[in-house]
């Protein structure tokens, strides 16, 4: 009976949560379970809290089907850029994600969204109305010209391949730079993507020189030509 007794008073149960195990000894098994469904829900509690914090980020990018890898990667570049001190950076990347699924037609392609995602992290960041918007609503445009064709598979695959293009800021870089193009051809219809590459991604003096080249325009400010000015941090001013 001494022998029994002490096998039971050195069993132990074993419990599983979150990938770590933990052993309860039996005869403290109902002090111990219910310490143990405490810490199961304060566990649950922070990490729903954590989630909620970061936008929804964790959940959101769980349905990309992300290698651990990329996961990580993106994880690490929006949490930076939010923890920079931009007051307008604040995460809804399960609104962004959404909107941009259905902006760009995507039809739930999480291949494509994936793109997106990976491709320019701070996207899920970004404010809809104030930057994403506007920055597609002119992608849009100029591929479009003024026929008015649709053209939202070619945007989508734009989009898809260069994300990193809808960080520029749309009054003070993209629409001067088009005007200027406009003005100097007089071209009013469909824009393709090289070009539009090019008026978002080329420094003040590179652009200068490429429109000076290619377009032709004479009349050329050099104001800014060495700035090397990006303008894309500033989308929402």
């Amino acid at each position: 009976m001494a022998r029994g007794r002490l096998a039971i008073a050195v069993a132990a149960t074993l419990f599983h949560f979150n990938d770590a195990f933990f052993f309860v000894p039996l005869l403290d098994r109902s002090r111990s379970s219910h310490r143990y469904v405490q810490d199961a829900n304060r566990c649950s509690d922070a990490s729903g809290s954590d989630d909620a914090d970061n936008g929804g980020l964790d959940a959101a990018l769980g349905r990309l089907d992300l290698t651990p890898a990329q996961f990580a990667q993106v994880q690490s570049r929006l949490l930076s850029v939010t923890n920079s001190g931009n007051q307008h950076s604040k995460i809804n990347a399960e609104g962004n994600l959404s909107w941009l699924n259905s902006r760009l037609g995507l039809l739930d392609d999480r291949t494509r969204l994936a793109a997106i995602v990976t491709g320019h992290p701070p996207i899920l960041g970004y404010a809809i109305k104030t930057n994403l918007e506007p920055t597609v609503a002119f992608f849009q445009d100029a591929l479009q010209g003024e026929d008015g064709a649709d053209v939202t598979a070619r945007l989508a695959a734009f989009i898809c391949e260069s994300p990193e293009l809808l960080e520029y800021n749309v009054k003070k870089r993209l629409v001067p730079r088009l005007e200027r193009i406009r003005a100097g051809t007089e071209l009013c219809g469909p824009l393709d993507e090289k070009t539009l590459r090019i008026i978002a991604t080329k420094t003040d003096s590179r652009f200068d020189e490429w429109l000076l080249d290619e377009v032709g325009e004479t009349q050329v400010d050099t104001s800014t030509a060495d700035s090397d000015n990006y303008d894309h941090l500033d989308q929402w001013n």
